[in-house]
């Protein structure tokens, strides 16, 4: 990403002693790494899980400015099982929820409006993708997730803020677009070759990255 003029942001809300992975994404050759440790300085608003999505959106935008290139890879947690980082008002669906597939419901309803605020205020010709990095693991007559012979299978979007993609996806009718067979290499393969080929020296576009139920976004 250096090499086509862009600032590299990771932000994880929990902590970088967790699995030792501050060590291990220090060495991915981010330009800035912001774990719970470093976002304590700010002060922000945290749940029993670490920052809350909110807060961690109103950070990414901070590090997406439209004179820059900027590429921010952050991983949210507010829809990490067992969902209960809500507090009672922002209970909006389904106010007292009776199990943890209500709370499951209800943490999905607040990042889709943290989504809505946060995609709102991106530069025009951002490219937003978010993908989960498992299943909910639910099993039931009101939700089941996807999960084939233990081979867990999340959804990818990615949107670019101005524009349709439907109308240039050469897959969007073939099977090949929903049937798993396309992994996370792909998708970095997808969005490398758009970050080299797509935007013009003179005229930089921002783009950003937004992953799972955690969420991580990179502009």
């Amino acid at each position: 990403m250096g090499k086509h003029g862009y600032q590299t942001f990771f932000f994880h809300g929990n902590t970088g002693l967790f699995y030792d992975r501050s060590s291990v994404i220090e060495q991915l050759g981010f330009d800035h790494v912001f774990f719970k440790e470093e976002l304590a300085r700010e002060h922000l608003a945290c749940s029993i899980m670490g920052v809350r999505d909110a807060e961690l959106f109103g950070c990414m935008l901070k590090a997406i400015q439209p004179e820059n290139r900027a590429c921010v890879f952050a991983i949210t947690l507010d829809t990490h099982t067992p969902f209960e980082n809500l507090t009672p008002d922002e209970m909006e669906l389904i106010p007292h929820p009776a199990d943890a597939l209500d709370r499951f419901f209800n943490t999905l309803h607040y990042l889709d409006g943290c989504l809505r605020k946060f995609y709102a205020q991106l530069p025009n010709g951002s490219t937003v993708v978010m993908y989960g990095d498992h299943t909910a693991s639910f099993q039931s007559e009101r939700y089941t997730s996807d999960v084939v012979d233990g081979q867990e299978y999340v959804t990818c979007l990615i949107n670019q803020k101005g524009a349709d993609l439907s109308t240039v996806q050469q897959t969007r009718r073939q099977s090949l677009a929903l049937d798993g067979s396309l992994n996370l290499l792909d998708v970095m393969s997808y969005l490398r070759h758009s970050v080299e080929f797509s935007s013009q020296p003179d005229k930089p576009s921002p783009a950003t990255l937004v992953h799972k139920s955690h969420v991580s976004a990179q502009p």
